[in-house]
């Protein structure tokens, strides 16, 4: 799993921004102002940050399709859409870095979420925040990370870490490996074990319990 220590390293420090005058940090890239900054979700947001957001949790460019819906003609089109076994993890909205962010963005995440696990993540670069959203249109927000305050060194790091980790647990494509091995494992043909015996039944009951808490805990 991805170590939240590693992600200045992994992803802040390997961000090559532009500036009037040459590349810049990211925290040198964000004392431009907003309007230098507009228009930058896919340059900066899209092309820099997410992706290697993404890689740090594990990802690799053949898992995700970048602006496209679920079928060719669908007119949603979420930044990212990653895919594990062939279906939607989760998915991605960006938004430049001089967007702050604001409940209005929510309705166009709901409409992306529809008809997948629910979880969507959307930031600006700046901010990171988890959703999962149900069935029924009501959401869940999971985890808020401010990234700038982290990369500024936050006076309450533990908060960020915390809310990275929920993220971690959420998102790491190792998590959703973890489901599918063990998916497999419990599926997997076996030596038939007669349970005429009540020490035999209670061992497989005992056994098939496990197994269903482990899967449960995964998927959750």
């Amino acid at each position: 799993m991805p170590n939240v220590s590693d992600f200045q390293s992994q992803v802040l420090d390997r961000l090559t921004l532009p500036g009037p005058s040459g590349p810049l940090s990211y925290l040198d890239y964000l004392k431009l102002s907003a309007t230098d900054r507009s228009g930058d979700e896919s340059a900066v947001v899209d092309d820099q940050f997410t992706r290697l957001l993404l890689q740090w949790l594990g990802w690799e460019a053949g898992d995700w399709r970048y602006n496209s819906g679920k079928a060719s003609t669908s007119a949603l089109r979420p930044d990212f859409r990653v895919l594990a076994q062939g279906r939607t993890a989760f998915l991605v909205e960006d938004k430049s870095t001089s967007l702050d962010w604001t409940p209005a963005f929510l309705p166009q995440m709901r409409g992306y979420a529809k008809g997948t696990s629910g979880l969507v993540l959307w930031t600006n670069a700046r901010e990171v925040r988890l959703f999962r959203f149900q069935s029924s249109g009501t959401f869940i927000p999971l985890a808020v990370v401010d990234i700038e305050a982290l990369a500024q060194g936050a006076t309450l790091p533990g908060i960020q870490t915390q809310a990275l980790e929920v993220i971690v647990d959420a998102l790491a494509k190792q998590r959703y490996i973890v489901f599918q091995d063990l998916c497999d494992s419990a599926c997997a043909d076996r030596d038939r074990i007669p349970l005429d015996d009540p020490s035999a039944l209670d061992g497989y009951i005992s056994g098939a319990q496990v197994a269903l808490q482990q899967i449960g805990k995964a998927a959750t």
